[in-house]
């Protein structure tokens, strides 16, 4: 395997010897920000075409020397072969820029994506903070953690808030280069990463909630990023940063919600079911129809359903 001459690259070709040496066969390789993923593959037993598939993450320091974290697969697998390589071990949470987004499926409210980098001392926060998946907590335990993360890690937070007149006026623009609301989604996640990486902030791992595959992504990320050391994580939330990341995206946009239910003077819901149809129309009642798209993402199917119309 041609890895080039840096200390990463040297780390990974012996690596892979020694993987290979104890019968797991490194099957593919792609770069991450300061490291590279190994794919694994080892034969098993239970029949000719059968085999074990993992994959690792090897990071190099001239403080830690060689690290390696465990990426996912068969868990018998991945312990075999941090076993084999040794060296300090890691769980992926130190160094990890993670990145979420809220908002999403909500007819009223803003578009929110957050990021939030975990260095050493952020990560050994997160567990005491209580950062885990935002959708396993109540509102008021988000607001609490969110504003506690932003206190103690300003640098390492960003959050992108897109409210609904200027979401309006960017996803029409988008139409009309035959783009849609993913894009624009991948929009706000570049425009997150950006900022984050233009503080100086020099993460081992990008990890992104996956909403889209990276063809969608590619063309929204700064000049110099390469897309291959970003990670759409299905899930993404199992993964501190990610967590965290969710739980300043969850926050502004409930904070955006309680804006705009003060400014319409009447209760506004999360989400898109019967309960939010009920809520827009008690909104349409007291705004007016040329008001609406202060409030709501107009494409939603729930405006051709309280306008009665075809289209927004």
């Amino acid at each position: 395997m041609t890895t080039g001459d840096g200390p990463l690259e040297r780390a990974a070709s012996d690596a892979t010897d020694r993987l290979g040496a104890a019968g797991i066969e490194v099957s593919g390789k792609r770069r991450l920000v300061n490291g590279l993923q190994l794919e694994l593959r080892r034969a098993v037993s239970d029949g000719p075409g059968d085999a074990a598939v993992a994959r690792i993450n090897l990071y190099h320091s001239a403080r830690k020397g060689l690290s390696v974290i465990a990426s996912g697969g068969d868990p018998r697998l991945l312990s075999e072969a941090v076993d084999t390589l040794g060296g300090p071990r890691s769980d992926g949470t130190a160094g990890t820029l993670g990145q979420d987004e809220a908002g999403k499926g909500d007819y009223f409210g803003a578009l929110v994506v957050a990021g939030f980098y975990a260095d050493d001392r952020a990560a050994a926060a997160l567990p005491g903070l209580g950062a885990v998946d935002s959708k396993t907590l109540p509102d008021g335990r988000i607001a609490a953690i969110a504003s506690e993360l932003i206190t103690r890690f300003e640098r390492n937070c960003c959050v992108v808030s897109i409210m609904p007149e200027q979401y309006n006026r960017r996803f029409l623009e988008m139409k009309s280069e035959r783009m849609n609301s993913l894009d624009l989604l991948a929009e706000a996640h570049g425009e997150v990463l950006s900022r984050l990486l233009e503080r100086g902030l020099a993460p081992s791992r990008i990890v992104i909630d996956r909403f889209c595959p990276m063809e969608r992504l590619r063309p929204h990320l700064r000049r110099g990023t390469d897309p291959q050391m970003i990670e759409l994580v299905v899930r993404g939330e199992s993964v501190p940063a990610v967590a965290a990341a969710s739980i300043l995206a969850r926050s502004a946009y409930l904070d955006s919600l309680g804006f705009l239910e003060a400014e319409a003077g009447t209760p506004l819901r999360p989400g898109a079911g019967t309960p939010v149809d009920e809520a827009a129309i008690r909104l349409l009642q007291t705004v007016g129809r040329s008001e609406l798209g202060r409030f709501v993402k107009l494409h939603f199917r729930n405006t051709r359903k309280l306008l009665g119309t075809g289209s927004p």
